[in-house]
């Protein structure tokens, strides 16, 4: 064993990642991005509904369960927002330091 071996195994062995697990870590991270933008994106064009009504995953004229792609698709694309940093949840929400 040489010393840069030494230091390599040092590294591991301190700072529990290999010495390539960066890069690997950001390619995650920037694959959950683009993944998450995705679903963002569909999501607003399904509520945007192009296809005026002719593509649905549910038919609006169930009773009860017809409008529940439309919430989901609306679920969905506030999670992608809150993820990249555009909180709308927060907008429900009463003021809790006026109401003290």
């Amino acid at each position: 064993m040489n010393y840069a071996d030494l230091c390599l195994f040092r590294l591991f062995l301190f700072s529990n990642q290999c010495p390539g697990e960066g890069v690997r870590r950001e390619k995650k991270l920037m694959i959950k991005k683009i993944v998450v933008a995705l679903i963002g994106i569909l999501s607003l064009i399904y509520l945007i509904n192009p296809g005026m009504g002719i593509f649905e995953l549910i038919p609006d004229n169930l009773p009860i369960i017809g409008n529940l792609d439309e919430a989901g698709a609306a679920v969905l694309l506030i999670a992608a927002l809150k993820y990249f940093g555009v909180d709308l949840t927060r907008f429900f929400m009463r003021d809790r330091i006026n109401n003290k």
